[in-house]
């Protein structure tokens, strides 16, 4: 108030909860053409972003549309007005964000986006904030947010959202048959995921990626190290794929004598077996011309596929600048984006 917002409200150390919306929703409009607006004003630290996750939960109950805002550099709203005076606050305010972006991007904050593993994450981490919105006009429009974010096909996150609210709606019934109440919780975050799973080798992108893995380790002659290491650092996106490239690359960059045998000593019992199937899989060839052909084609056609997610990283990288206004480094992407293409360009006219 002091600062001029003066449509602000305190819950005075008490956590916000349903009878808060419900009072609020007395006061708000319900015009569909002119909705009002909540806006979140939670501390930056750890407690106040659970703390919005909590209000996310709830958000729907709202008769509004609901945002965040949260001060720059850490500081709460107090510390924000008396480092940086009343105009910082407003500016904070005008600074809003839609409470459901807020919340898919504090979803995905912990995984590693300029990674295929860290993208696939993100994705099912993401999917599961999406499945809780029963607006499908806003669930749609933030499957394209979540796809633009992170490379990932927007009609695979939109088959992974359906899956996962198909699950939700089982697990109610479920507990609503045995009538019991389910537990509260901080935050809608999916619990991390335990072990390999298995691969599907009827997905032609699995496929791909064990007929590489299978000549990395059974030509590895075919691959210099270069090219090795920009391939394996973003190509594999099945988690049993990842984990046997990893210590498949480190042990190629001591060289190839003992290669299986030295893999196989660092896996754990199950990457093992899959790494061995690997090793033993006969390749399609039967002469030393066809031997070279078919390696060179594979790691030409994994190259290309490299070089073509390296430019939808970027791609997905310059959004993030443009939402951001940093021109300049949208217009360096832009740049790296350009130099990708001819890349691939090149890469395709020696097929």
């Amino acid at each position: 108030h002091l600062a001029g917002i003066t449509t602000a409200v305190a819950t005075c150390g008490t956590a916000f909860g349903a009878d808060h919306i419900r009072i609020l929703n007395r006061m708000l409009n319900d015009n569909a053409a002119n909705p009002a607006q909540v806006i979140f004003n939670f501390d930056p630290d750890e407690a106040g972003q659970k703390a919005a996750m909590r209000a996310f939960a709830d958000s729907s109950q709202f008769n509004a549309q609901t945002f965040v805002a949260v001060g720059p550099d850490g500081l709460d709203p107090c510390d924000l007005r008396l480092q940086r005076g009343d105009e910082a606050v407003v500016a904070m305010i005008d600074a809003k964000r839609p409470l459901i972006e807020f919340a898919i991007d504090r979803s995905m904050s912990k995984f590693d986006l300029n990674t295929r593993e860290g993208q696939i994450s993100a994705t099912r981490s993401a999917a599961v904030i999406l499945a809780s919105i029963n607006d499908q006009l806003t669930r749609f429009v933030y499957e394209k947010y979540l796809s633009d974010r992170t490379t990932v096909d927007r009609d695979i996150i939109t088959q992974l959202i359906a899956e996962v609210a198909s699950k939700n709606r089982g697990a109610k019934v479920a507990k609503l048959a045995v009538g019991s109440t389910p537990p509260p919780q901080d935050e809608p975050e999916p619990a991390a995921e335990v072990g390999y799973a298995p691969v599907d080798m009827r997905d032609p992108t699995n496929r791909r990626e064990r007929w590489l893995l299978e000549v990395a380790t059974q030509l590895p002659e075919y691959l210099d190290v270069v090219t090795r290491k920009r391939i394996f650092k973003n190509y594999f996106s099945a988690s049993r794929h990842v984990a046997i490239a990893r210590v498949l690359s480190e042990a190629l960059d001591a060289g190839s004598d003992n290669l299986i045998e030295r893999v196989g000593s660092k896996l754990d019992s199950a990457l093992a077996s899959t790494f061995h199937e690997i090793a033993m899989t006969a390749l399609p060839i039967s002469t030393e011309d066809a031997k070279e052909k078919y390696a060179k084609g594979v790691i030409a056609s994994a190259l290309e596929a490299t070089v073509e997610l390296e430019k939808n990283m970027l791609l997905a990288e310059r959004t993030r600048a443009d939402s951001a206004g940093d021109t300049e480094a949208a217009l360096q992407l832009a740049h790296r984006i350009q130099d990708l293409d001819r890349e691939i360009l090149a890469l395709r006219s020696r097929r």
